[in-house]
Protein backbone atom coordinates (compact mmCIF):
# COMPACT_ATOMS: atom_id res chain seq x y z
CA UNK A 1 0.00 0.00 0.00
CA UNK A 2 0.85 3.53 -0.64
CA UNK A 3 2.31 5.71 2.70
CA UNK A 4 -0.30 7.78 2.88
CA UNK A 5 -2.96 5.28 2.54
CA UNK A 6 -3.55 4.38 6.62
CA UNK A 7 -3.91 7.95 7.32
CA UNK A 8 -6.89 7.78 3.98
CA UNK A 9 -8.36 5.27 5.83
CA UNK A 10 -8.71 6.68 9.08
CA UNK A 11 -9.85 9.67 7.86
CA UNK A 12 -12.55 7.96 6.14
CA UNK A 13 -13.44 5.71 8.71
CA UNK A 14 -13.91 9.00 11.04
CA UNK A 15 -16.21 10.55 8.27
CA UNK A 16 -18.46 7.11 8.83
CA UNK A 17 -18.85 6.82 12.47
CA UNK A 18 -20.82 5.85 14.28
CA UNK A 19 -20.99 2.93 12.03
CA UNK A 20 -18.47 0.13 13.55
CA UNK A 21 -15.61 -0.34 11.17
CA UNK A 22 -14.23 -4.18 11.60
CA UNK A 23 -10.51 -4.75 10.58
CA UNK A 24 -9.08 -8.61 10.68
CA UNK A 25 -5.53 -8.49 9.21
CA UNK A 26 -4.59 -10.95 6.46
CA UNK A 27 -0.96 -12.28 6.10
CA UNK A 28 -0.09 -9.51 3.72
CA UNK A 29 -1.13 -6.61 5.87
CA UNK A 30 -0.40 -8.96 9.23
CA UNK A 31 -0.39 -7.16 12.46
CA UNK A 32 3.25 -6.49 13.18
CA UNK A 33 5.04 -3.95 15.99
CA UNK A 34 4.89 -1.47 13.25
CA UNK A 35 1.68 -1.97 11.44
CA UNK A 36 -0.61 0.86 10.86
CA UNK A 37 -3.34 -1.63 12.47
CA UNK A 38 -1.06 -0.87 15.92
CA UNK A 39 0.15 2.73 15.23
CA UNK A 40 -2.33 4.49 13.92
CA UNK A 41 -4.90 6.48 16.44
CA UNK A 42 -8.01 4.70 15.08
CA UNK A 43 -11.35 6.54 15.62
CA UNK A 44 -13.62 4.92 18.39
CA UNK A 45 -16.12 3.45 15.74
CA UNK A 46 -12.74 1.33 14.66
CA UNK A 47 -12.32 -2.40 15.91
CA UNK A 48 -9.25 -4.10 14.81
CA UNK A 49 -8.71 -7.35 15.62
CA UNK A 50 -5.33 -7.99 16.51
CA UNK A 51 -5.11 -11.77 18.15
CA UNK A 52 -4.53 -14.44 15.92
CA UNK A 53 -7.35 -16.62 17.88
CA UNK A 54 -11.17 -15.80 17.00
CA UNK A 55 -12.17 -13.33 19.42
CA UNK A 56 -15.81 -11.60 20.01
CA UNK A 57 -17.42 -8.36 18.91
CA UNK A 58 -21.11 -7.91 20.92
CA UNK A 59 -22.35 -5.48 17.95
CA UNK A 60 -25.67 -5.24 18.78
CA UNK A 61 -28.17 -6.90 20.62
CA UNK A 62 -28.84 -10.68 19.45
CA UNK A 63 -25.07 -10.48 17.01
CA UNK A 64 -21.45 -11.19 17.82
CA UNK A 65 -19.36 -10.91 14.94
CA UNK A 66 -16.38 -12.90 15.63
CA UNK A 67 -13.13 -12.03 13.64
CA UNK A 68 -9.39 -12.75 13.89
CA UNK A 69 -6.19 -11.13 12.66
CA UNK A 70 -2.83 -12.70 11.25
CA UNK A 71 0.45 -11.47 13.15
CA UNK A 72 2.72 -13.21 10.73
CA UNK A 73 3.33 -13.28 6.69
CA UNK A 74 2.78 -17.45 6.93
CA UNK A 75 2.11 -20.59 8.52
CA UNK A 76 -0.60 -19.40 9.87
CA UNK A 77 -2.41 -22.20 11.80
CA UNK A 78 -6.10 -23.26 11.10
CA UNK A 79 -8.69 -21.11 13.41
CA UNK A 80 -11.00 -24.15 13.89
CA UNK A 81 -8.40 -26.78 13.88
CA UNK A 82 -8.54 -27.31 17.89
CA UNK A 83 -12.48 -27.36 18.33
CA UNK A 84 -13.02 -23.87 18.18
CA UNK A 85 -17.14 -23.51 19.04
CA UNK A 86 -19.26 -20.22 19.71
CA UNK A 87 -21.22 -19.67 22.61
CA UNK A 88 -24.74 -17.82 23.42
CA UNK A 89 -27.98 -17.26 21.93
CA UNK A 90 -27.16 -14.57 19.35
CA UNK A 91 -26.54 -14.76 15.86
CA UNK A 92 -23.37 -15.29 15.04
CA UNK A 93 -20.79 -14.16 12.24
CA UNK A 94 -17.07 -14.79 11.39
CA UNK A 95 -15.10 -12.45 9.81
CA UNK A 96 -11.44 -13.45 9.10
CA UNK A 97 -8.71 -14.17 6.62
CA UNK A 98 -8.52 -17.49 5.31
CA UNK A 99 -7.91 -20.22 2.85
CA UNK A 100 -11.05 -22.77 2.41
CA UNK A 101 -8.95 -26.00 1.64
CA UNK A 102 -11.62 -27.29 -0.80
CA UNK A 103 -11.55 -24.40 -2.94
CA UNK A 104 -7.99 -23.49 -3.25
CA UNK A 105 -7.82 -25.37 -6.73
CA UNK A 106 -9.89 -22.86 -7.98
CA UNK A 107 -7.42 -20.05 -7.24
CA UNK A 108 -4.88 -18.58 -9.18
CA UNK A 109 -1.20 -20.73 -9.42
CA UNK A 110 1.17 -20.51 -6.28
CA UNK A 111 -2.12 -19.34 -4.05
CA UNK A 112 -1.26 -20.54 0.04
CA UNK A 113 -3.04 -22.24 2.43
CA UNK A 114 -2.96 -19.70 5.34
CA UNK A 115 -5.49 -19.93 8.10
CA UNK A 116 -6.60 -23.18 6.35
CA UNK A 117 -10.11 -24.29 7.38
CA UNK A 118 -13.12 -26.53 5.81
CA UNK A 119 -16.47 -25.14 5.16
CA UNK A 120 -17.73 -27.85 7.73
CA UNK A 121 -15.72 -26.90 10.13
CA UNK A 122 -17.52 -23.07 9.69
CA UNK A 123 -20.74 -24.82 10.38
CA UNK A 124 -19.61 -27.37 13.26
CA UNK A 125 -18.18 -23.83 15.56
CA UNK A 126 -21.87 -22.67 15.06
CA UNK A 127 -21.28 -19.61 13.14
CA UNK A 128 -24.43 -18.55 10.90
CA UNK A 129 -22.30 -17.18 8.04
CA UNK A 130 -18.16 -16.39 7.40
CA UNK A 131 -17.18 -13.38 5.46
CA UNK A 132 -13.78 -14.44 4.55
CA UNK A 133 -10.64 -13.15 2.83
CA UNK A 134 -7.57 -14.28 0.62
CA UNK A 135 -9.03 -15.93 -2.10
CA UNK A 136 -8.96 -13.42 -4.90
CA UNK A 137 -11.45 -15.27 -7.22
CA UNK A 138 -15.26 -14.73 -5.99
CA UNK A 139 -16.74 -17.77 -4.74
CA UNK A 140 -20.34 -17.91 -2.18
CA UNK A 141 -21.68 -21.16 -0.89
CA UNK A 142 -25.11 -21.03 1.87
CA UNK A 143 -22.43 -20.86 4.77
CA UNK A 144 -19.20 -18.37 3.51
CA UNK A 145 -18.58 -16.04 0.83
CA UNK A 146 -15.34 -14.91 -0.58
CA UNK A 147 -16.12 -10.76 -1.88
CA UNK A 148 -12.75 -10.50 -2.99
CA UNK A 149 -10.57 -7.44 -3.49
CA UNK A 150 -13.31 -4.35 -5.11
CA UNK A 151 -10.13 -4.41 -7.35
CA UNK A 152 -8.47 -6.26 -9.73
CA UNK A 153 -5.11 -6.82 -8.25
CA UNK A 154 -3.19 -8.16 -11.10
CA UNK A 155 -3.67 -8.91 -15.03
CA UNK A 156 -5.14 -12.47 -15.51
CA UNK A 157 -7.78 -12.24 -12.34
CA UNK A 158 -11.51 -13.21 -13.36
CA UNK A 159 -14.26 -12.94 -11.74
CA UNK A 160 -16.53 -9.58 -11.03
CA UNK A 161 -15.72 -7.74 -7.45
CA UNK A 162 -17.72 -6.00 -4.92
CA UNK A 163 -19.34 -5.76 -1.80
CA UNK A 164 -21.10 -8.38 0.54
CA UNK A 165 -24.28 -6.90 1.41
CA UNK A 166 -26.48 -8.95 4.28
CA UNK A 167 -29.10 -8.87 6.19
CA UNK A 168 -28.93 -10.21 10.12
CA UNK A 169 -32.40 -11.01 12.25
CA UNK A 170 -33.11 -13.00 15.10
CA UNK A 171 -33.47 -15.84 12.94
CA UNK A 172 -30.19 -15.73 11.27
CA UNK A 173 -28.60 -14.08 8.32
CA UNK A 174 -29.84 -13.26 4.58
CA UNK A 175 -27.39 -13.00 1.88
CA UNK A 176 -28.69 -13.05 -2.15
CA UNK A 177 -26.69 -13.20 -5.21
CA UNK A 178 -28.49 -9.76 -6.24
CA UNK A 179 -27.32 -7.71 -3.30
CA UNK A 180 -23.85 -7.28 -4.96
CA UNK A 181 -22.59 -3.12 -5.63
CA UNK A 182 -19.62 -3.74 -8.25
CA UNK A 183 -17.46 -1.52 -8.52
CA UNK A 184 -17.02 -0.68 -12.55
CA UNK A 185 -14.74 1.61 -14.58
CA UNK A 186 -15.36 2.44 -18.22
CA UNK A 187 -12.63 4.94 -20.04
CA UNK A 188 -11.21 5.90 -23.43
CA UNK A 189 -7.63 7.07 -23.09
CA UNK A 190 -6.12 8.33 -26.76
CA UNK A 191 -2.36 9.00 -25.34
CA UNK A 192 -0.79 7.85 -28.01
CA UNK A 193 2.16 9.92 -29.18
CA UNK A 194 1.03 12.11 -26.54
CA UNK A 195 2.98 13.61 -23.55
CA UNK A 196 1.84 12.91 -20.25
CA UNK A 197 0.53 16.17 -19.27
CA UNK A 198 -2.01 15.86 -22.38
CA UNK A 199 -2.82 12.56 -20.38
CA UNK A 200 -3.66 14.19 -16.94
CA UNK A 201 -5.51 16.58 -18.23
CA UNK A 202 -7.69 13.91 -20.07
CA UNK A 203 -8.09 12.55 -16.92
CA UNK A 204 -8.88 15.48 -14.84
CA UNK A 205 -11.56 16.18 -17.57
CA UNK A 206 -13.31 13.04 -16.96
CA UNK A 207 -13.12 13.81 -12.77
CA UNK A 208 -10.26 10.99 -12.23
Amino acid sequence: YAADTPEFLRGLFEQLAPIPMLLASGNHDYVGTTSPYRTIEWTPNVHVFTERELSPLHLVDGLTIWAAGHDRPADTPGLFDRGFRVDGSDVHLALFHGAERGSLFLQEDGKQLHAPFDETQVVEAGFAYAFVGHYHRPRDTAIRTYPCNLEHLAFGERGERGLALAEVSHNGMHRSGEDQAFVRYAAEVRARHKPKRNLMKLLDQKGW
